[in-house]
This record gives structure tokens, C-alpha cells and sequence, in this order.
């Protein structure tokens, strides 16, 4: 994974007309990422305050977009490590 290249991907995706509130605007480029390919299972994401800084977004918006795909089960979350892409869960 190219962080810089998913932090523009992730920026491009936000910047538009914002109808929805931002952070569900940002779950849904991470969730995009993820089905497209471009981050696969097991990648880490950049820390929060990275990415909030990089996304000129508060972390507030960053941990929300990212605990809302956390509980959908796309991404585990582990306190002082980091966020990763969940293996997908088999119906």
C-alpha cells in the first residue's frame, strides 16, 4: 500500500459536495478503498492524527469514519497499535 497515493485517493474522495456528514463521507472512501482493492486485508491504515492532519479533517472525524467500519467488521482496531483491514467475516 502507497500511503501517500490513499491519503490522495482519501482527500479526492471528501473534498466534493458534502450532503452527508464528513466522517461518513470518509468511511465510505475507506470502504471503497478496500472493495476496489486498493488496500487489502491486513494493511494499516495511517495513524489517526496523520490522517486527520493529511485530510486537513479533525481526528474526531477520522476515529469516527473508522470505528463505524470497525463495528461493520472492514477493519480491526487495536489500541497503541494501529487499524487494520479485517479478514472479511463468511456468511
Amino acid at each position: 500500500m502507497n500511503e501517500s497515493a490513499l491519503i490522495a485517493r482519501l482527500h479526492e474522495a471528501i473534498a466534493g459536495a458534502r450532503r452527508r456528514p464528513l466522517f461518513e463521507q470518509l468511511a465510505s472512501a475507506v470502504l471503497a478503498e478496500i472493495e476496489s482493492g486498493n488496500l487489502s486485508v491486513g494493511d494499516q491504515l495511517p495513524h489517526e492524527p496523520e490522517l486527520a492532519k493529511a485530510l486537513g479533517v479533525s481526528r474526531e472525524t477520522v476515529n469516527q469514519a473508522l470505528t463505524m467500519l470497525a463495528r461493520r467488521g472492514y477493519l480491526r482496531r487495536r489500541r497503541g497499535v494501529g487499524t487494520f483491514v479485517a479478514t472479511p467475516d463468511i456468511e
